[in-house]
């Protein structure tokens, strides 16, 4: 994911200690409605400004130098380099972009959501699959070759991912992608045969 997120130095963004005025300045050469808020080292993220926030403010009052820090959102939007790809989709929200945060906790860049989405259609091929299959397997022994024996003898398998490290208590739990060539036949066979084998079938999504 390294890879799509754009660093600092090709970035606007705001200095903490930055007025209303310095603020719009810095947003006319920028193509963003939205800016990331630095510290004087330019190493933590404070969170983000909103353009709107600012024309707002500026309504009421034309001349104002007031701050910066009082228009500052989004303080815990962020993720940092280990974060997973479930972890990063729970995270963007409605946001144009995530604060990308290295190991010491300090601001490398930003991820925006078109390229995050474009990733996880190249990862995910969503244009070929039918079915998205969400297992947990929490008391299955040996869950990988039990899994593998029942479901690739009956279903065309487009991608697998761990949802475990996003769980909040830690469950664990398999998201499964399923080509076109999946019949609902096999499916029903397939998911008769996992929960026989002590899977437990979370949730099923059909695909348009």
């Amino acid at each position: 994911m390294a890879e799509i997120v754009i660093p600092t130095k090709q970035l606007s963004v705001l200095d903490e200690s930055m007025d209303l005025q310095d603020a719009l300045k810095a947003f006319v050469y920028s193509e963003d409605d939205v800016l990331p808020v630095l510290d004087k080292t330019h190493q933590i993220f404070r969170g983000n400004i909103y353009l709107l926030d600012l024309y707002k403010h500026l309504a009421k009052d034309p001349n104002s130098t007031t701050s910066i820090t009082q228009f500052i959102k989004n303080t815990n939007k962020y993720i940092t380099k280990k974060d997973c790809l479930l972890q990063t989709l729970f995270q963007f929200g409605n946001l144009p972009y995530l604060a990308v945060l290295n190991e010491q906790h300090h601001f490398i860049g930003i991820l925006r959501h078109h390229s995050f989405m474009k990733l996880l259609e190249k990862i995910w091929s969503f244009d070929h699959a039918k079915y998205v299959l969400t297992l947990d397997y929490e008391n299955v022994d040996r869950a990988m070759y039990q899994l593998s024996k029942v479901i690739h003898r009956r279903c065309e398998v487009l991608g697998c991912m761990s949802l475990t490290n996003a769980s909040p208590v830690g469950h664990k739990q398999l998201l499964l992608l399923l080509g076109q060539e999946t019949t609902e036949k096999n499916l029903r066979e397939c998911l008769r045969k996992l929960e026989k084998r002590h899977f437990k079938i979370d949730h099923l999504l059909t695909l348009p």
